[in-house]
């Protein structure tokens, strides 16, 4: 994740493409927010921006399916506290 004016929660593929990516995340462990990224192509990565204010905490894990694959797989979960 990153901040700024906003937040962006973003996956980068390392060494595949993906087909889609999806997030599920937690804003301070309320309830669970489910969306598709789109694809940055000047980044080379999937994102979502998200509105989090200071100080909060949030969990995620993002769904994917490489395009190789029929398969999805899911990633650990992740933490981020926003500053």
């Amino acid at each position: 994740m990153t901040s700024g004016s906003g937040t962006t929660i973003w996956f980068a593929p390392q060494g595949f493409q993906a087909s889609f990516v999806t997030v599920q995340y937690r804003v301070d462990g309320g309830q669970s927010q489910n969306y598709f990224l789109s694809y940055d192509s000047a980044d080379r990565r999937w994102e979502l921006p998200v509105q989090v204010s200071a100080g909060a905490v949030v969990t995620y894990f993002f769904n994917y399916q490489p395009s190789t694959q029929t398969s999805q797989i899911t990633t650990p979960s992740y933490t981020w506290n926003a500053v």
